[in-house]
């Protein structure tokens, strides 16, 4: 299995646990020391049982999520969250809002970051992962796929 898939089981796992409300099996994703810091300072949760109860917490009140985009890559995995309750939280979230798991070598959950943007979230990543066309490159998605070779 690779780093990539690893990362995106643990954010599936994470995301079931949440919806069947299973405090232990949440726990049991979080490394000891992890954290999560939303978008605006105040918006913290210190260590693992902070940060179970904030994700509980913020999962109920999204009872209009409209929809949810889930990316991995080699250093932990990304949700995009769509739902029109987070805007009344913060205008600035009316696009919904990035959220970064950090997984460790361990496969554990180390850290959770709320972000505006995808290339918020992922800054570093974001480059290495998404297509992106230079002119002596070819445009893949009009000149079509035969002969590439997707990588990881």
């Amino acid at each position: 299995m690779t780093t990539r898939r690893r990362n995106l089981d643990v954010l599936i796992a994470w995301l079931d646990a949440g919806r069947r409300g299973d405090n232990g099996a949440l726990r049991a994703l979080l490394a000891p020391g992890a954290a999560w810091q939303g978008i605006r300072p105040e918006w913290r949760a210190e260590g693992p049982d902070a940060v179970v109860a904030m994700w509980l917490e913020r999962a109920a009140a999204l009872d209009d999520a409209e929809g949810f985009e889930a990316t991995a890559d080699p250093r932990g995995a990304s949700l995009h969250v769509r739902a029109a309750a987070l805007a009344r939280l913060d205008a600035r979230l009316r696009a919904g809002v990035h959220i970064r798991f950090a997984v460790g070598d361990d496969g554990r959950i180390a850290g959770i970051t709320d972000h505006l943007s995808r290339r918020d979230a992922a800054p570093i990543v974001a480059g290495v992962t998404a297509h992106r066309r230079t002119p002596s490159q070819p445009d893949v998605m009009s000149a079509g796929l035969s002969g590439w070779k997707w990588t990881e």
